[in-house]
């Protein structure tokens, strides 16, 4: 069964969680993460038990831990966050209900990372790792910085966005209709 969700999306919605994934002595993968989290993301963990192993020892070297998290807000203030900002759209910028809803979520999605996405290592690509010396560049502040040219980009912003879409469906916010990451 192919699963909904990325092997890295998973890993990143995990720790910015405060979760955990390691694999134990015997190669076994052993994930701590809240309970609501864990129900949501069970059978793609399942299905993408090699990968995430493979992934596990990469992520622990590679990645650096989240930021402090500024507020925390539970699955009714996600709710009622995403709740305002399609109202505002659809009343005040003349958004149809649907195009309101895609950006609310699209605005959902954005605090989501700003709050628990994982910080990458500003002298590294934040999507190929590679060293950032002399390429075209951009700059996402201390959300890091990608190569401009390649793919890098565009597999940075898929990443991030998968990851933010794990953790609002596990709070009970799916993408509304329509939406295409």
């Amino acid at each position: 069964m192919p699963s909904e969700f990325s092997a890295p999306d998973i890993v990143e919605v995990i720790q910015a969680a405060g979760g955990s994934l390691r694999v134990d002595d015997g190669g076994q993968l052993r994930v701590q993460a809240p309970a609501h989290l864990l129900d949501t993301l069970r059978p793609s963990i399942k299905a993408l038990k090699p990968e995430l192993v493979a992934l596990v020892g990469t992520v622990a070297q590679q990645r650096p831990t989240p930021l402090p998290i500024p507020a925390v807000w539970d699955a009714a203030d996600w709710h009622h966050h995403f709740s305002e900002r399609a109202a505002i759209r659809e009343y005040d910028g003349d958004h149809s209900r649907s195009e309101a809803e895609r950006l609310a979520y699209g605005e959902c999605q954005m605090l989501w990372h700003h709050r628990h996405g994982l910080r990458p290592d500003r002298a590294r690509c934040a999507d190929c790792d590679e060293l950032m010396s002399g390429a075209e560049v951009f700059d996402f502040g201390e959300n890091g910085r990608v190569h401009f040219t390649g793919s890098c980009l565009e597999a940075f912003g898929r990443r991030w966005r998968g990851a933010a879409e794990v953790a609002l469906r596990a709070l009970g916010v799916a993408p509304p209709s329509g939406w295409e990451r």
